[in-house]
């Protein structure tokens, strides 16, 4: 297992300088009174490039490839990550095939997407699948969070938080597999002051149970496809992001299906932000939860529900035009 740095989260930023968006800090607004009250800012992930977090770690994966990427690479997802790393692909001087493999109920907006990127997608749920096409075709496998990279990258939120706000006291962020909230933590190590508090749909606990007993568990009290926020029903915390959180976060919280809604319009009615369940949680926790939250808090909003409306053109075909 490849270890990960506060270092590396500061190279990824400078790979992703010029090429991922700042997204901005938001203060509450003058409608969001409880959110003033407990002195709240929004990191709002829902401008990225592809729409998500993940473009973080998607572009700084390829870039750290190098020659590596020659024989395309492939990866397995359930949306976000492969949207992510096909829009990364396009901006690399060299161009990169992108096979994706994706569930078959993958929603629309996404497919068309993942077709006009120029990705290969394989509408497939088999496990393992991606491994077996990275085998079989030489290309390099990039995995969504058990990577230096997708960890190192999404570090760049917190590092931007940070900077542009060191007071902040608390970090509240989602967790799926947990490459988001490993990078958080290692951005914050550098911060004595700060906490990171981890948050999951209490219908897909996996790394709440986790946390809770000392070691990565899948067992969770209810079944897949129970909640809404799907990308963070991925089981257990990876293992590489697992070795960061399992003694670097402050604590984890769950919310219930009905804080998660609840979040979800919060956003939409006071700060415009039309978010999908998943990005919504770490919002979610602070509605409910904000009396346990040490402030100032910033809670990450990871992604938006609008699939990216530009396809960009290839680095190489602006550097001809």
């Amino acid at each position: 297992m490849t270890a990960v740095t506060p270092g590396d989260v500061f190279h990824a930023g400078t790979r992703l300088h010029d090429k991922a968006r700042v997204t901005p800090l938001i203060p509450p607004p003058l409608t969001a009174i409880e959110m003033a009250n407990a002195n709240v800012m929004v990191k709002e992930e829902t401008s990225q490039l592809a729409g998500s977090y993940a473009f973080r770690g998607a572009y700084t994966a390829l870039e750290g490839l190098g020659h590596r990427r020659r024989h395309g690479v492939v990866c397995a997802s359930n949306g976000p990550w492969a949207l992510a790393l096909a829009w990364a692909a396009r901006l690399l001087l060299t161009p990169v095939q992108v096979t994706v493999v994706v569930p078959p109920n993958l929603p629309s907006r996404h497919r068309s997407q993942l077709e006009r990127l120029g990705a290969r997608v394989v509408y497939d749920h088999r496990p393992g699948l991606a491994q077996e096409i990275a085998h079989r075709t030489g290309a390099t496998l990039v995995p969504p969070a058990d990577s230096a990279a997708a960890v190192a990258g999404a570090g760049t939120i917190a590092e931007e938080m940070l900077t542009e706000l060191p007071g902040l006291r608390t970090i509240v962020t989602p967790i799926g597999r947990g490459a988001l909230a490993a990078g958080t933590v290692l951005a914050a190590s550098d911060y004595p002051n700060v906490r990171v508090v981890g948050v999951q749909p209490e219908r897909a606990c996996a790394a709440f149970h986790s946390w809770r007993v000392g070691r990565p568990i899948s067992s969770a009290p209810h079944p897949a496809g129970a909640t809404n926020a799907s990308s963070l029903d991925q089981g257990a915390p990876a293992k590489l992001p697992w070795s960061i959180l399992a003694d670097g976060l402050d604590r984890v919280l769950v919310v219930s299906e009905e804080e998660i809604a609840a979040a979800v319009t919060y956003l939409a009615e006071h700060y415009g932000l039309t978010v999908p369940s998943s990005a919504a949680v770490g919002f979610a926790a602070v509605l409910a939860h904000a009396h346990r939250i040490r402030g100032p808090i910033g809670v990450i909003v990871s992604a938006g529900t609008a699939a990216p409306v530009d396809c960009p053109p290839t680095l190489a075909q602006a550097t001809a035009a």
